[in-house]
């Protein structure tokens, strides 16, 4: 079973004071998908950590090129109206629920470190793993 993570099981592999094992296990999975989104959030968190000096400008460029060659990026769907719905009826934001939606189409795991994201997956019946 392919598994989809959202960006803050990234952000566990590369920032030292998010590591977690069950986290970087991923890393070494063939089956990893995400939703296109995954790479601005990827982007956007790295920078602001970067901001903060938590990790170095060349890191970050690394990081990003090393994360995306393990992920099969999904491109952005016809509609976004289920991910829409789903965001709706659990409560989370749009961008969780686009992770959300894309692992109930694909019919995958979720890997998330995001409470609200674990609940509502759990919720609606998708097999999740907890990376915190």
């Amino acid at each position: 079973m392919s598994v989809v993570i959202d960006a803050s099981v990234a952000f566990a592999w590369i920032l030292p004071s998010q590591r977690t094992q069950t986290a970087q296990s991923f890393r070494m999975r063939p089956d990893i998908i995400a939703p296109f989104l995954f790479e601005y959030e990827l982007r956007a968190g790295l920078l602001a950590a970067e901001r903060r000096r938590r990790i170095s400008r060349d890191d970050v460029d690394a990081e990003v090129s090393a994360a995306l060659a393990l992920i099969a990026i999904e491109p952005p769907p016809h509609s976004f109206d289920p991910a829409l719905a789903l965001a709706r009826s659990t409560g989370l934001t749009f961008y969780d629920a686009t992770y959300l939606e894309r692992a109930l189409t694909a019919g995958a795991e979720l890997a998330t470190r995001d409470q609200a994201l674990l609940d509502a997956a759990a919720r609606i019946g998708i097999q999740i793993v907890d990376a915190r």
